[in-house]
């Protein structure tokens, strides 16, 4: 049963300078997966309403399908900060 009061943004728009990679941080394998998987797994077994994944415009967020969760994809075009990325993250 989806737990109707809970709905989860996740920020996955960083581009993963600090880490000197072309790679968004998300994408980065962990034990053989993209990180973002592993998040969304996690996530999926709270029950959700509703999960929004907030990435830029060059993270193309792949294997989402095979988790079975449903999984909302908002894009900023300008990464503009946090408040910036959950305000676009909630328009979903």
């Amino acid at each position: 049963m989806r737990n109707s009061s809970l709905s989860i943004v996740v920020l996955a728009a960083g581009l993963g300078t600090r880490m000197k990679s072309a790679r968004a941080k998300v994408l980065h394998p962990l034990a053989g997966r993209p990180m973002i998987l592993h998040i969304l797994e996690t996530l999926e077994q709270l029950s959700p309403e509703r999960i929004v994944v907030v990435v830029g415009d060059e993270l193309v967020l792949e294997g989402r399908e095979q988790l079975g969760v449903r999984v909302g994809v908002a894009v900023v075009h300008v990464v503009d900060g946090v408040s910036f990325s959950i305000a676009k993250g909630k328009t979903l």
